[in-house]
Parts: structure tokens; sequence; C-alpha cells
């Protein structure tokens, strides 16, 4: 039977299962092993109140304890939180759209919130449970504001950029493939964003994606285009139907 000093207490105590109690003055402490080899004593004089009343109170002993685990988990939580994210992708719908965005064959409320759905349509086979919108701005609202921080994103694993790169006409890869990784070859080649190089609005919108008209225009980008082209190359009529891009907020 071991004998500690009070002062050892919280040091030993964290490796104990159980407190016995007391004998004689003395807290006993049951060892993991379940003999008295891990016991722990406290030698303080019988009846001596505060040394009892420091050291009968086991459930210091596992605050400590859990206070340290608490601690621990914690400045782990932000490196596991790194390790398991994943890079934001961006891709550009197979289908094609009228200047409504309407889905095929449904005519819809139309503006960018029906671009987002559309997005998030097309997404959901090979990103379930991740959040897309459309690269798409109104006369009042730029499509760079309306992604979530500031990238990056890839493209079929492969990296697209950031926004400022998207901003400045610099991406590092064409965004010319589908959610599948697919690269989009056939025409129309045209993608909707009513969209500047800069990620500002362009002059037209069709009527901030609320029509289908054809003597309404919208501003279109090209399919895999290098430089500013990939958001901005020219006005199509809003009667045609042509892509749309989505990033991953």
């Amino acid at each position: 039977m071991r004998r500690w000093p009070l002062a050892a207490l919280l040091v030993v105590a964290t490796g104990c299962s159980a407190i016995l109690g007391f004998d004689e003055g003395e807290l006993v402490v049951d060892g993991a092993d379940g003999g008295d080899e891990g016991a722990i004593r406290d030698d303080a004089p019988s009846g001596t109140d505060a040394t009892r009343d420091a050291a009968v109170d086991v459930r210091d002993v596992r605050d400590v304890r859990d206070v340290r685990d608490a601690r621990d988990a914690s400045a782990d939580a932000p490196v596991d939180a790194l390790v398991d994210a994943e890079p934001k992708q961006a891709f550009e719908t197979s289908a094609v759209f009228n200047g409504r965005l309407d889905a095929f064959g449904v005519a819809g409320a139309g503006g960018v919130a029906a671009g987002d759905q559309r997005c998030m349509e097309a997404a959901q086979a090979s990103f379930p449970g991740r959040t897309f919108v459309a690269w798409l701005s109104t006369a009042a609202v730029s499509a760079e504001s309306r992604l979530a921080g500031g990238g990056p994103w890839y493209v079929g694993g492969v990296l697209l950029g950031e926004l400022i790169d998207l901003k400045a006409s610099q991406l590092k890869t064409a965004l010319d493939r589908n959610p599948e990784g697919v690269q989009i070859v056939a025409a129309p080649i045209g993608v909707w964003t009513g969209t500047d190089v800069d990620g500002k609005p362009a002059p037209l919108q069709c009527n901030d994606w609320s029509t289908p008209a054809s003597n309404v225009g919208g501003e279109v980008g090209t399919t895999g285009g290098a430089g500013g082209n990939w958001t901005y190359s020219a006005t199509r009529t809003c009667n045609l139907a042509f892509h749309l891009y989505c990033f991953e907020k």
C-alpha cells in the first residue's frame, strides 16, 4: 500500500479509476488495475478539517480531467476541420435555359433565384448536400457579390482560381466542364451571365432574368473562352437557350 502527500493527488489521480474513501484520515483511491498498489493516501492527521475538505471532493479531480480533455478536443477541432474540408467546385451546366432561366418545359418566375435552382439541380448527383449559385448579375446586384468568400474554386479537379482571378479574367483553366467533369464542346457554346469582365453587371440581363422575349437582350460568355470572353463576349436575345456557370458557396 503506497502513501502519497496530498499535493500529488491531482497528478496521480487522473490515472485512477475510482475513489474508495477514507481510512484513518487517509484518502484511498483504487488503482486502474484494481489493486491497492494504485492507492493514494493522504498522510495528513486524522480530523484535520481543511485537509479532509480539500481531499474529499473527488469531483475536483474529475473536473480537472474534463477541462483538460475539453481543451485538447477544442485545440484539435480546427485541424480536423481543415483536413475534412473539400475544395469548392465550379462547373458549367450541361442543360441550356432561356432568358427567364426556366427549367425544361416549365415556365417559372425567373430571376437569379431560378438560376441558382438550376445550378442546385445540376449539382445534386455529383455534389449532394452542397450549395451552388449561378454566375449571374442583375442591374442592381453583381455576380461577384453573390459568391461567398474568395475561393479558390476547382473545375474537374483542376484549379480554376480565386475570386480575384475571376474578376481579372485570369482563369487558371477553362470553365467548360459539367458537374461530372465532362467537357462541354457541343453548340451552343454561350453561357448566360449578364456580367462584365470585372464581375460587375453588364448592360443587359434579360430584364433581370425575367423574360424569354425575342426583343430583349442579355449578355453571354463563351464556353472555354479565354480572357474576359469567359463571362462577357456577346449580346443575345432572351428567347435563345444557353448554359449557366455555377459556383459553390
